[in-house]
């Protein structure tokens, strides 16, 4: 599919990462038909087997663990598996993507126009994706509670260590109930293999919503050029990161070289000048935004000669503007020692305020340095996401005269891809600093090679891109 400039169908490795991240968030949002669902007496505790535990801990209650209300427990759990589609469905409909896939750059959309999937084509996605392996979940989690309300854990006990499944395997419809657990998990894993599988990534439910999976790529025009329009792009797809404000582009079927054409979905047009894809398909080089095609004009225009004769480094195989070049990894590491020096020096006034305060409370001081650590992390946070976000760079990286920007072109970092730099370059840090004494340890070598290896990938990177800048889609530049 000829995408427009920055953006590429995206790999499966991507979209399990997203997946796995939207998994976390629709968990947080589950707490609420939870909670609802224990306060409104559908499930509970058993109020003699907690009695019999409170005065002696160590022998089995006589009586069942859970009270449960059968028909609201499943009207919950129906409420549940319905959010789960509609949260999906409202998703992709409305913003292109769920909240990993957006952190991540993936958007999903009609795979014939580009546009927004409709909320029919959305639902039946939604259904697929989460609908399946949430009704699967529901079933067994209603079987497990109504296990867990008739079975009594002293007779389990007097009967061997026989286990709460098999004493009372076939009384709960045993085949069902490991098909649904079975379901719960082979299906998303049927999903992903379905992906990973197709040649342009687009799994079983992709196929029936006619949908696909695009991420940003590795745009091959000039650093700090916005994104524009390709002529005979597929309409609908917004071209560039999502939020980033556009600059004005070549208008479709305009400019040196172009005649008027008009704007189809996909594949070539009869008659139609060579599209920038055919050129990268040759082995040649895509031309900057904006300059027409090569073979339009009978030759490299005189603008890429110029860039090409140029000193500044290549990235992507696209030239920096003029003044500008690849930062060097030398002053890399002076800007992040500073910045880290600075962020020390806070963690230790939170920490100096925080033993402070608590003099007189007897508060532990085990516990005082994990408060201050993970207030000292969100503060680091707060620094470091709002500095390369508004001011492209830190303030060690502005005293050694480096910019941190937007890969393909060199606007400031979204405020979600500074976050997600930050977790990758100083998460680990932040996370050694808040877990208890005994686990310091095995955080602090994990921390250390953690940073190595992206000192490391940044070195040998021919464009001093670590990890950590791959994953965020940033580039660190300085005045030549």
């Amino acid at each position: 599919m000829p995408l427009p400039v920055g953006l590429r169908v995206a790999g499966a490795g991507a979209r399990l990462g997203a997946w796995l991240l939207d998994l976390l968030v629709f968990g947080l949002l589950s707490l609420i038909p939870l909670a609802l669902a224990v306060a409104t007496g559908a499930v509970g505790l058993n109020p003699e087997a907690v009695r019999q535990m409170n005065v002696n801990p160590y022998v089995e209650p006589t009586v069942p663990l859970l009270s449960v209300n059968v028909a609201p427990l499943i009207a919950w759990c129906t409420v549940w598996v319905v959010l789960a589609v509609a949260y999906a469905a409202a998703c992709w409909a409305r913003f292109r993507g769920l909240p990993g896939q957006r952190l991540l750059s993936l958007q999903v959309a009609d795979a014939a126009t580009g546009k927004n999937l409709s909320l029919p084509r959305a639902t039946w996605r939604a259904v697929l994706v989460s609908g399946i392996p949430a009704a699967a979940t529901a079933v067994l989690l209603v079987a497990m509670c109504e296990l867990l309300a008739t079975v009594i854990p002293a007779d389990i006990a007097g009967a061997g260590g026989t286990s709460y499944i098999n004493a009372t395997y076939n009384d709960t419809g045993g085949d069902f109930v490991s098909l649904c657990s079975l379901a719960s998990w082979a299906w998303p894993l049927l999903l992903l293999i379905s992906t990973a599988a197709s040649r342009d990534r687009r799994g079983l439910h992709d196929r029936l919503a006619r949908s696909v999976v695009v991420g940003r790529a590795k745009a091959f025009g000039a650093w700090g050029t916005a994104y524009a329009q390709v002529p005979y792009g597929p309409p609908g797809f917004p071209y560039g990161p999502p939020g980033f404000p556009y600059g004005p582009g070549p208008t479709p079927g305009s400019g040196p070289g172009y005649a008027p054409w008009p704007v189809y979905p996909y594949g070539p047009q009869p008659g139609a000048p060579d599209l920038p894809q055919a050129d990268l398909a040759s082995g040649g080089e895509l031309p900057a935004l904006g300059e027409p095609p090569a073979a339009v004009g009978g030759g490299e225009p005189a603008e890429r000669k110029a860039a090409a004769d140029s000193d500044n480094r290549q990235v992507f195989g696209a030239k920096l503007p003029a003044g500008l070049r690849v930062a060097s990894f030398n002053r890399r590491v002076v800007a992040y020692v500073v910045d880290n020096v600075i962020a020390l020096l806070l963690f230790g006034g939170i920490a100096m305020a925080l033993e402070g305060s608590s003099d007189s409370s007897g508060t532990p001081p085990e516990r005082i340095a994990m408060i201050a650590g993970l207030i000292g992390g969100l503060v680091q946070a707060v620094y470091f996401v709002a500095t390369w976000s508004i001011w492209r760079g830190s303030i060690g990286q502005k005293a050694l005269g480096l910019q941190v920007g937007e890969e393909s072109t060199g606007h400031r970092l979204s405020p979600a891809d500074s976050l997600v730099r930050w977790a990758l370059l100083q998460g680990p840090l932040a996370l050694y600093l808040a877990v208890p004494y005994l686990l310091r340890p095995a955080f602090g070598i994990l921390t250390i090679g953690w940073a190595w290896l992206l000192t490391y990938s940044a070195r040998k990177d021919p464009d001093r891109r670590g990890y950590h800048d791959r994953i965020a889609h940033s580039l660190v530049v300085e005045q030549a």
